[in-house]
């Protein structure tokens, strides 16, 4: 079995809506970062504002992994980029008060994990420092 199938085999989960979060959860697992919750439900008294793609409720965190497709003119709901790009904005903005720190990570963080494992400690998640990002394998990028 190859490592990817590995991968998928061992840690898929349904709640991750795409490749990019699974392998997310995936690289914060081998940085030895706590278990994240996910898809998790963010409220504030206007009710219900989303789901955070992670959440760290304990440390008051909450990231989301961001792919291109949701951006681009060929998103899956076929909106222009620009309202994308605001309505997103203004949910990050209501989600960012409910929390201590809010992360955003793409591929780019996954391709380098140590820029991830940056991300993580400087929201103040505490990482095993027994495990060790350079030796993890880059992804193989998939869209979303």
């Amino acid at each position: 079995m190859g490592w990817a199938a590995f991968l998928v085999a061992t840690e898929a989960n349904p709640l991750s809506e795409s490749p990019g979060e699974s392998f997310g959860r995936s690289v914060m697992t081998r940085l030895g970062a706590p278990a994240p919750e996910l898809q998790v439900p963010i409220y504030d008294r206007d009710g219900l504002v989303g789901y955070a793609d992670f959440g760290w409720l304990r440390y008051g965190v909450l990231a989301e992994f961001d792919g291109e497709l949701k951006y681009g003119a060929d998103n899956p709901r076929g909106r222009d980029p620009a309202e994308v790009v605001y309505r997103e904005k203004l949910r990050e903005d209501r989600m960012r008060r409910q929390c201590r720190r809010f992360i955003r990570f793409g591929w780019r963080d996954l391709e380098k994990p140590e820029r991830l494992a940056r991300l993580l400690v400087d929201a103040g998640l505490p990482l095993d420092r027994g495990a060790r990002a350079s030796e993890l394998r880059p992804p193989v990028r998939a869209p979303g």
